[in-house]
């Protein structure tokens, strides 16, 4: 933990020395903030809502605009890697054309339909989804319209050529999708008026093992649940302080980037067929994991509730940090097992051959000379004094 603090420190100290004291960066947007979009390689890892608008208009029958309807939405997905996706969000809509009502959709059903997007180079696929309701197509069938078009976006542009086949209960029409295309598809974007939806949270979840607060519980005098995570391999285990090879749940963790909250899924026998799912969120400053869902234990939560009966949020707070084997202010051994008065307890300890070996220290008894812990202890007085010692010359 230390190690993070003195980084920022410096990090921080550089950036004032560097800047001075009249000029800072640009702060970071937020969720809700509208900005400008020069470049979208500038973006942070994110969802934003673009303001956009589809054109897909015919010359003919008066001139008519098919496109501007149908589109709901465009979100521009930006991925962790850079890379970013636009995706339409569609639904079915309505035009009159002589005082006849047309119900227009986005068919990928219809015979000659094409679905795709140009690059600026060459006209390709895209992803999409149907709706589970459904319109009628010319001959009074019910057809599942598109109700999401989704397609990578490399670079800032005012429009993107489409293609798409738009039809109704009327008739059909092919919008783009090729060079010679009698009628365009256009999706025009404001990159000036870009409105951030979402930023990815970070996964930054420690690996070691973590002491559930069960304070609140009848339980809490007889066990301490401990939350062993090895953020890494992206897998858990829960068992009680005391008895560390006695594994009451095990599973695997996954990290949900746009909600920042983790997911214990459990895969032992007990946990498993009680279908239990942990969740929970990841303080990195306090090194404390805050539960939006119960732990399980071999198959029982430790569920707590409020009068309503519902569940009430709980912590467990990190004890050792990855593979290190003591933390500042705790007197944790290997295995993470403390008892009240902070005395380590080796016992039981397995050997790399499966035998299990005895290291409890025992009291002295009559006749036994010095243990190497006094003269450890002696020696360590011994060094804080000259520290002090050290100290006050260097004050004087």
């Amino acid at each position: 933990m230390k190690k993070k603090f003195m980084a920022a420190v410096a990090v921080a100290a550089l950036a004032v020395s560097t800047l001075g004291t009249t000029a800072f960066a640009a702060e970071a947007p937020e969720a809700g903030d509208t900005i400008a979009v020069e470049d979208i390689n500038d973006l942070a890892p994110g969802v934003y809502d673009v303001n956009a608008s589809l054109s897909c208009y015919v010359t003919a029958m008066g001139g008519v605009e098919f496109g501007a309807p149908l589109l709901q939405d465009a979100l521009l997905d930006v991925a962790k890697d850079g890379s970013a996706e636009m995706t339409l969000v569609l639904d079915k809509s309505q035009v009159t054309i002589y005082g006849i009502t047309c119900d227009t959709f986005i068919d990928v059903s219809a015979a000659g339909s094409v679905l795709n997007y140009h690059d600026g180079a060459e006209w390709k696929t895209v992803d999409y989804t149907l709706s589970e309701n459904t319109a009628k197509n010319p001959a009074s069938e019910d057809v599942n319209y598109v109700d999401s078009v989704t397609f990578p976006v490399s670079a800032v542009g005012g429009t993107y050529a489409l293609g798409l086949y738009v039809n109704s209960n009327v008739m059909g029409v092919q919008f783009g999708g090729s060079d010679d295309a009698r009628y365009a598809a256009t999706l025009t974007v404001n990159w000036e008026n870009v409105t951030v939806e979402a930023l990815y949270a970070e996964d930054t979840l420690e690996s070691g093992t973590y002491a559930v607060d069960i304070s609140w519980s009848p339980m809490a005098g007889m066990f301490q649940p401990i939350l062993d995570v090895d953020a890494e391999n992206g897998t858990f285990k829960v068992y009680n302080a005391s008895a560390v090879d006695t594994i009451k749940g095990s599973g695997n963790i996954t990290f949900d980037e746009t909600t920042g909250e983790y997911t214990l899924t459990y895969t032992d026998e007990k946990n498993a067929a009680n279908n239990a799912v942990t969740t929970f969120t990841y303080d990195a400053e306090k090194d404390e994991v805050a539960f939006t869902a119960p732990l399980y234990s071999n198959g029982i939560p430790y569920n707590q509730k409020n009068a309503d009966g519902e569940f009430v949020p709980y912590t467990a707070k990190i004890t050792v940090l990855g593979n290190d084997s003591t933390d500042e202010g705790t007197g944790t051994d290997n295995s993470g097992t403390t008892d009240n008065s902070g005395t380590t307890d080796n016992s039981g300890t397995t050997d790399n051959n499966g035998t299990t070996t005895d290291t409890t220290t025992k009291a002295p008894e009559t006749g036994d000379t010095a243990s190497s812990t006094g003269m450890i202890l002696v020696c360590l007085a011994a060094v804080a004094v000259v520290g002090v010692a050290a100290r006050k010359r260097a004050i004087a």
